[in-house]
């Protein structure tokens, strides 16, 4: 409401200046106050009230309204103050209940505006005294309640009541004829044959316990009997052959305590584990993830994901069960396949201890020793009573691995565990969660039927209501209650329309739904990657929702278009693959456009009136949901960053030759960081190259670059990386090296350090010799630092410890390459307090970082950093690159699968940048990374 005096003109009141800026004209209710004061040219405020012209006088034409100062509001309602009381009749006054003053108060203003004929017609047409102001808030209040309040009331009940009768539908607990056969199909979607749960963990059961455990040590523990054989006199055969027997023993009773931490534990795991909700921007699923020891996908309970409000009446037509929440049910089937596997290990036991007795056993035929005598020549000290004993590792280290395969428990008993068991009640805390929810549920069905009758809506209108949420709610995210469009506000069959603005054309009413229509669509619309296919996808979308008109209603603005309200997409936040749709509508027109430029930003385009409406941000992601390949859509070429420790100032020096960034850089890095000297600033001098590389790829590839990933390898290379993709500038990257290489400058005393490539033996051999190599109580360090290959790796530690590996691994079976790199270490251990440091420092360039603009690589995780990702996400991998290993295998591998063709790389030796295509590579294949 606004209140003016009766003696000034409305459009001189700083509140109406106010309401008209914010154009709330048809939304407010103006109040002429003080009428009985305002004694002269009554016809003016007459006027001003009814929005006429006054009366003519003197054969002149009256003045209009405007030409009085009225200003059209909603409507205008003239009002008194009444006559100030004196004496008695002000004493009287308080004595006097205020319900009477009210009527008293009436009464006086209905005289008054009675009997002053100018202002007679203001109360005739409704626009004079109090009740007339309560009429007309009684009205739009009203109005409010039909047209606007009671479709976002129900919508938001009717989310509630989904959201609850999801949530009840979640967990899982079904009706007593269905729990049987519910239960039964569980267990087998879980832990029978098509299972990849149980597949992965016998998988991994037979790998890591029966070959290379079992199997691998067995053959390495009777690796003495083979060859030339073993040597001994002939009286200690019996004592060989029982040492060996001992240990095989022990190897033997290792692998059948592991029958319960890797086929046991886990089937628990797997029964108890709660299916949950995955949800994307368009499509759910209920998914059962797996433990995390198997590293799986999560099993999903419907092969294609569904929109929210389909998935909504699938679990009514389709209810899941909750084994989690029948624990009787889940114990029962476990308690079986504890005794299973106990009766599995009882007679393998018993079986491994007959083959160990055949093999102790030199008087009986032995499958698999032999013993030959040995004749030496007669002489002086020669002795002849000396035997060699000849063994059949292989042999018999297969016939124990075949024992084991033969009566460990198959899948198919996994999956006839629960045959027969019956499910039982659920736990007392999901009953309790289950009245929870049905008693919120019925207070909101309460609120609804109150609702109703309070607003009088019949079955026929509540149906219509119904329909249009169950219309607008399939394209809003889940249990999101859609926004009532201006259609839907006006199609109210029993509303009172008086209220409502004229100002509200249809045309208008039209416009504000499209624009609904708009957001509601452009919240779910994702796309994996922006080209012209999936514009004209777009486009076709847009023709669908809005017909044929769509392509003059609105457009798509990109990174570095400019807006017509001079802002650029890029000053919005948008990633260099989003893009927007706007209103053309609403856009500045063209000739307007060139005085505005001139124009020093006097107001914030953003609140300007004429400035384009941003209907959405789409963000691509893969087209509408249908399935199409993703993969092929994707960047195709993998730029890789320097690795860390390459880079010395005299190589910096040579590459200037061929990369013309890398001087300028140098000039950089010496104006920005303290102290930089190329010669011991090792991650300054990786950065440098490395964003000189990808400057001189991105120059001489044009087609190639466009389409560029970047993989940040080590500290230097992470840094540029992150640098090249618009996470921080030069100088910031520059800043942030010179932080770790102080870092590591300062780490002072403890052991004297070394680091060595190695190649020709793969990781499972490369680690187990580090973990020898590293004698604990010595506190030494041996670990790999560098994954370069499945069979080149850089392994860092203390000297002692690295000296140990050097000699194990000369020494181990197949041929290997040992070569020195230097005498220090990185990205292992010993970096700790160097990377608490740089931690320290770290927190302080957080504000200056921005999401990237292109897909980053990290070799600390193998795993990549999406435009958009959060930049907090992003320091925490930084606040361990000294520390962590760098996975350079493994992320190439992951790119490839991710579907990379292609890895480009700056070659240091030949100073030129190569090209290789990626592939799936055999074993022996390598990434042709030079030192």
């Amino acid at each position: 409401m606004l209140v003016v005096e009766a003696h000034k003109a409305p459009n001189t009141s700083l509140a109406v200046q106010y309401i008209m800026e914010k154009q709330l004209q048809d939304k407010t209710i103006g109040i002429v106050s003080k009428c009985d004061l305002c004694i002269d040219n009554r016809d003016a405020l007459r006027a001003r009230i009814l929005h006429e012209p006054s009366v003519p006088k003197d054969n002149s034409p009256g003045e209009s309204p405007e030409d009085l100062g009225a200003i059209r509001m909603k409507c205008w309602i003239a009002s008194m103050q009444g006559p100030e009381k004196q004496g008695e009749e002000r004493a009287k006054e308080f004595t006097t209940h205020n319900f009477e003053r009210v009527w008293m108060q009436q009464k006086i203003e209905n005289d008054f505006f009675a009997n002053i004929s100018e202002l007679q017609d203001l109360q005739e047409k409704g626009h004079a005294g109090i009740p007339c102001l309560v009429e007309k808030l009684h009205k739009e209040y009203l109005n409010h309640l039909h047209l606007s309040w009671k479709w976002d009331a129900f919508y938001k009940l009717e989310a509630k009541l989904d959201r609850l009768q999801f949530d009840l539908s979640l967990l899982g607990v079904v009706p007593e004829d269905q729990k049987e056969q519910l239960a039964s199909a569980e267990v087998e979607r879980r832990l029978g044959q098509s299972s990849p749960f149980t597949r992965a963990l016998y998988q991994s059961f037979v790998t890591d316990v029966l070959q290379d455990g079992l199997f691998g040590r067995i053959s390495h523990a009777l690796l003495q009997f083979q060859g030339e054989g073993y040597l001994c006199e002939g009286f200690k055969q019996q004592s060989a052959i029982d040492r060996v027997c001992a240990d095989i023993r022990k190897i033997t009773g290792e692998a059948l305590q592991a029958v319960s931490s890797h086929l046991v534990n886990p089937v628990r795991e797997i029964l108890e584990t709660e299916s949950k909700v995955s949800s994307g921007a368009d499509y759910v699923n209920i998914v059962t993830h797996a433990p995390e020891c198997l590293g799986l996908e999560p099993l999903q309970a419907f092969e294609e994901g569904k929109r929210w409000k389909s998935m909504q009446q699938t679990l009514k037509d389709r209810p899941i069960i909750q084994l989690s929440s029948y624990a009787t049910y889940t114990d029962a089937i476990m308690q079986r396949c504890e005794t299973l596997h106990a009766d599995a290990v009882q007679q393998l036991w018993s079986k491994s201890e007959e083959l160990l007795k055949r093999l102790a056993d030199l008087d009986a035929p032995n499958p698999w020793i032999q013993v030959k005598a040995l004749f030496e020549p007669q002489g002086l000290g020669a002795s002849r009573s000396k035997v060699v004993m000849y063994g059949k590792a292989e042999e018999f280290a297969t016939a124990m691995y075949a024992l084991f395969l033969r009566h460990i428990p198959s899948q198919d008993q996994l999956a006839n565990l629960h045959a027969g068991l019956p499910v039982g009640e659920e736990r007392a805390e999901t009953r309790s969660q289950v009245d929870s929810l049905t008693a919120e549920r019925a207070k909101v069905l309460e609120a609804r039927t109150g609702i109703r009758d309070a607003l009088s809506i019949d079955d026929e209108e509540f149906a219509e209501i119904q329909q249009k949420y169950e219309a607008a709610a399939s394209c809003q995210p889940p249990f999101v209650a859609p926004t009532p469009s201006t259609t839907e506000a006006g199609s109210s069959s029993g509303a009172d329309t008086e209220g409502v603005s004229a100002s509200s054309s249809d045309a208008e009413i039209v416009a504000e739904t499209t624009k609904v229509h708009i957001k509601s669509w452009a919240s779910s619309f994702e796309m994996e990657i922006l080209n012209e296919a999936t514009v004209q996808d777009l486009k076709e979308l847009l023709r669908e929702e809005l017909g044929e008109s769509s392509e003059q209603q609105l457009k798509l603005i990109f990174k570095g278009d400019t807006l017509e309200d001079l802002r650029r997409v890029k000053d919005l936040g948008l990633a260099e693959d989003e893009f927007l749709v706007v209103d053309k509508a609403h856009e500045v027109p063209k000739a307007e456009e060139a005085s505005k430029t001139e124009e020093p930003a006097a107001e914030d385009a953003a609140g300007s009136k004429d400035a384009p409406r941003l209907l959405g941000s789409l963000k691509p992601r893969g087209g509408r949901g249908e399935a199409k390949d993703v993969k092929a859509q994707r960047p195709s070429t993998l730029f890789m960053c320097a690795p860390v420790g390459l880079c010395d100032g005299a190589q910096l020096e040579a590459m200037s030759e061929q990369l013309p960034a890398v001087k300028e850089l140098v000039q950089k890095a010496k104006s920005v960081c303290d102290c930089y000297e190329p010669t011991t600033c090792f991650c300054v001098n990786a950065a440098i190259a490395s964003l000189a590389a990808i400057a001189k790829f991105r120059d001489d590839m044009h087609q190639a670059a466009s389409e560029l990933s970047i993989f940040g390898c080590g500290p230097g290379g992470i840094l540029a990386a992150l640098c090249a993709t618009g996470v921080m500038v030069d100088e910031q990257c520059l800043r942030i090296a010179k932080l770790a290489d102080d870092a590591l400058s300062a780490q002072t005393g403890g052991k004297k350090q070394r680091t060595i490539h190695i190649c020709g033996l793969g990781v499972e051999s490369v680690s187990a010799l580090c973990q020898t190599a590293a004698t604990k109580k010595d506190g030494d360090v041996c670990a790999i630092s560098e994954y370069i290959d499945r069979n080149s790796f850089v392994v860092a530690g203390t000297e002692q410890a690295i000296c140990r590996f050097e000699q194990l691994a000369k020494a181990s079976p197949g041929h290997c390459t040992v070569v020195a790199v230097g005498s220090t270490t990185w990205c292992c251990s010993l970096m700790q307090t160097a990377q608490e440091k740089f931690n320290a420092a770290l927190d302080l360039q957080l504000p200056a970082m921005n999401s990237p603009t292109t897909t980053v690589w990290m070799s600390t995780t193998a795993k990549p950093f999406r435009p958009g990702s959060d930049p907090k996400e992003i320091l925490v991998e930084l606040k361990r690159i000294l520390t962590s290993p760098i996975l350079m295998q493994q992320c190439v591998e992951a790119a490839h699968e991710d579907g990379f063709e292609e890895l480009v790389y700056y070659c240091y030796n030949s100073t030129e940048i190569r090209r290789k295509k990626l592939q799936r590579v055999p074993c022996d294949d390598e990434i042709p990374i030079c030192y």
